[in-house]
């Protein structure tokens, strides 16, 4: 353990610093604190917010390119989105009327934020279907697009900004929608409920929603790459992963009794090639998302095994398909690779939350189990050393602390 908080707890991920510390938030009754602590436990509150209360930090910190960090947080009952200097200095950039409450906070490379803001109050809304925001690096604030709920969707949001400065985005019950960089507005097809949406390598985007995975081109024409029947087989929850070569990879679910879900890669040219079908036994139920290993292998895991309780961790490499181990008890989907190679995450066993380590030959090994009243806030973080760190929270106490992965 590297520092334990007596009187409040942290309530996001740690961030990786442009000077090597890492950041994260705390809140306790008297308010909320920006803090830093380094690899070797030196631990400071950079900037302390007035009048907040306990978990009012509505989103991780991010990191920009030349060590800034950005953030919102609640202060005297005001939603704000603030900025971090390398040298510590916060300056809040812009703060919002009291019903306001910013989501989806987009950090783009030119220093630009682009966010939105949710449709506020019963129909009609008094800021119509929600809005879409710029903030830019000089501070100004820009409302790009107000929506109307009949035509133009309501709650905006899965924000992406492509490289010549398209930005994309979805909304509820309505179309997807495009944002020039002369801002400039547009909508373009509608999916049910689009779920995710990402910019390749092609600066082409490509989403999925529960039944469909789709291509949005640079000239904004809308194509389907593959529908599923949306009842008895969809589109896994994980995100679509992209190689160097610009093919996706993905994985679907299933409630059929003779399908198990699927592992799929799609090629630059639309073509799906289904990689592996489960079959519900010794390989698993139901991939639940893919994670990106530095070798250019692609780990998942199953929902459940063949006892349609814990699941299975699955290895694609050089386009085969490994199954891996069987995960046991306190083991789930890994959130990262070590320096070690080995695979990381959190899990739970006998209603504890657990800490877990999965070496590629599928050695599963328990790293910590939390207290009764102890869970982890977001994801491991990388450090600048190569080992991981991560925070706690209990009831008005939390801890971080560091895992050892350097080989």
């Amino acid at each position: 353990m590297l520092h334990s908080f007596a009187d409040g707890y942290p309530n996001a991920s740690l961030v990786l610093g442009g000077d090597g510390g890492l950041y994260g938030t705390v809140g306790t009754d008297a308010g909320c604190s920006l803090f830093r602590i380094t690899t070797n436990g030196a631990f400071s509150i950079v900037h302390s917010f007035a009048g907040c209360e306990e978990g009012v930090w509505s989103a991780d910190l991010l990191a920009a390119r030349d060590g800034s960090l950005y953030g919102t947080a609640v202060e005297r009952g005001t939603d704000s989105i603030y900025k971090i200097a390398t040298n510590g200095v916060v300056t809040v950039l812009h703060s919002f009327s009291r019903n306001e409450h910013p989501h989806g906070l987009l950090l783009c490379s030119d220093g630009n934020l682009f966010g939105t803001l949710p449709m506020i109050g019963p129909m009609p809304p008094t800021n119509g279907g929600g809005v879409v925001y710029r903030i830019a690096a000089d501070g100004a604030f820009t409302i790009l697009h107000s929506f109307i709920p009949r035509g133009e969707g309501i709650n905006p949001r899965h924000l992406v900004r492509t490289g010549d400065g398209r930005l994309y985005g979805a909304t509820e019950f309505g179309p997807m929608f495009k944002i020039s960089s002369d801002d400039s507005f547009r909508t373009l097809k509608v999916f049910f409920g689009p779920s995710s949406l990402m910019v390749g390598h092609n600066e082409k985007v490509y989403g999925t929603s529960r039944s469909t995975i789709f291509e949005i081109a640079t000239n904004d024409f809308v194509s389907v790459l593959q529908s599923f029947n949306g009842e008895t087989e969809a589109v896994g929850p994980g995100d679509l992963i992209q190689a160097s070569d610009g093919t996706l990879y993905g994985t679907s679910y299933s409630c059929a009794r003779d399908n198990a879900g699927s592992l799929f890669k799609i090629t630059s040219d639309g073509t799906l090639t289904l990689l592996h079908k489960f079959t519900g036994g010794e390989d698993g139920r139901n991939p639940t998302g893919l994670l990106p290993a530095r070798d250019g292998s692609l780990y998942g895991v199953t929902a459940s095994g063949i006892d349609r309780k814990s699941g299975t961790l699955f290895r694609l490499r050089g386009g085969k398909f490994i199954l891996v181990c069987a995960l046991g008890e306190g083991a789930g989907m890994p959130d990262i690779e070590g320096d070690d190679g080995n695979l990381y995450g959190t899990g739970d066993a006998a209603n504890r939350r657990t800490i877990f380590k999965i070496t590629p030959m599928g050695r599963l090994t328990i790293v910590h189990t939390l207290s009764k009243d102890e869970w982890l806030q977001g994801r491991l973080a990388r450090g600048s050393d190569g080992n991981l760190y991560g925070v706690t929270a209990g009831h008005s106490s939390g801890r971080i602390f560091r895992i050892g992965t350097r080989r």
